[in-house]
């Protein structure tokens, strides 16, 4: 069972909602990185895998319940499974662990729909019986990039299998979703910010308190060794434009004195980060580590 951890801007709060783990090609997180680099910073298990969380950020701004993405779900065939090694925790579920139920959660924001940020969407309405998915949200508001949302609704051979339909085909039949062109505030305090680069409608969400901001950039700072900025994934769709979101987005985030919460990283939940003196490159706090109790 997850510890549960929270983050406090400040008359708003950020909690950590265990949305699952899986195991990912080392390749895949570390692109061109070679392996006789990134193995000094990261351990892989003998398939050259390294674990891959999903903690998804529960945002509780006065009467609203926010989550930033929503973890893998549960929704994975056996071969699935083991291929990623992926466990049972899920956001629907892990909710009542923080008092609330998934009729509660007013808005949903995605960085971006890929199956690891958007498969708690959904959950089959007969578990026994695979092939209709239901909403787990069904009053909540799914705010995403209208770039991202015709990337998920129009898949291609190369992001087919990250665009689920058991995951998009919901959404599109709720007539809740809200397509945002570019940044834009969208609540008080919450701003989505387009970074483009892992996917062209890729966002990141700012969220301001009465003290503090913090900064959920998704896939634009997956690990803490991702804060180098040559450091991309293979699956970025434009990784100039990956490379660029990380020093614009970096910058402003040191320069705010600002938390950021990480969604992919196995180990630390929210950092600060700073400038490395006489580099242009970034190093960091830890404010807050994972761990299950």
């Amino acid at each position: 069972m997850s510890m549960l951890q929270k983050l406090d801007l400040g008359g708003v709060s950020l909690e950590l909602v265990d949305g699952g783990s899986f195991w990912l090609d080392a390749g895949a997180m570390f692109g061109l990185v070679p392996k006789a680099v990134w193995e000094k910073k990261v351990t892989a298990d003998a398939g050259n895998r390294v674990k891959v969380a999903c903690n998804v950020p529960l945002v509780r701004m006065g009467k609203r319940n926010i989550l930033v993405d929503l973890g893998s779900g549960d929704k994975f065939d056996k071969k699935s499974r083991d291929i990623y090694s992926l466990d049972d925790y899920c956001v629907y579920k892990e909710l009542s662990r923080h008092g609330l139920s998934p009729e509660q959660i007013t808005d949903v924001i995605f960085t971006h729909l890929h199956f690891d940020h958007a498969g708690g969407v959904s959950r089959w309405k007969d578990p026994s019986k695979p092939g209709e998915p239901v909403l787990n949200f069904p009053n909540a508001s799914y705010h995403v990039q209208k770039e991202e949302w015709s990337a998920a609704t129009h898949p291609n051979e190369l992001n087919r299998r990250s665009y689920l339909e058991e995951n998009i085909g919901p959404l599109a039949g709720s007539g809740r979703v809200i397509l945002i062109d570019g940044d834009k505030e969208i609540l008080p305090g919450v701003t989505v910010l387009r970074t483009g680069g892992h996917t062209h409608g890729h966002q990141a969400v700012r969220i301001q308190g009465r003290d503090s901001a913090a900064y959920v950039l998704g896939d634009i700072l997956c690990f803490t060794e991702h804060l180098r900025l040559t450091w991309l994934t293979a699956f970025d769709r434009d990784t100039y434009a990956s490379l660029e979101a990380k020093k614009k987005y970096f910058a402003r985030v040191a320069d705010e004195n600002a938390f950021v919460w990480l969604y992919h990283d196995p180990n630390n939940l929210v950092l600060k980060i700073h400038r490395i003196p006489d580099e242009p490159e970034y190093d960091y706090d830890a404010v807050l580590i994972k761990g299950r109790s």
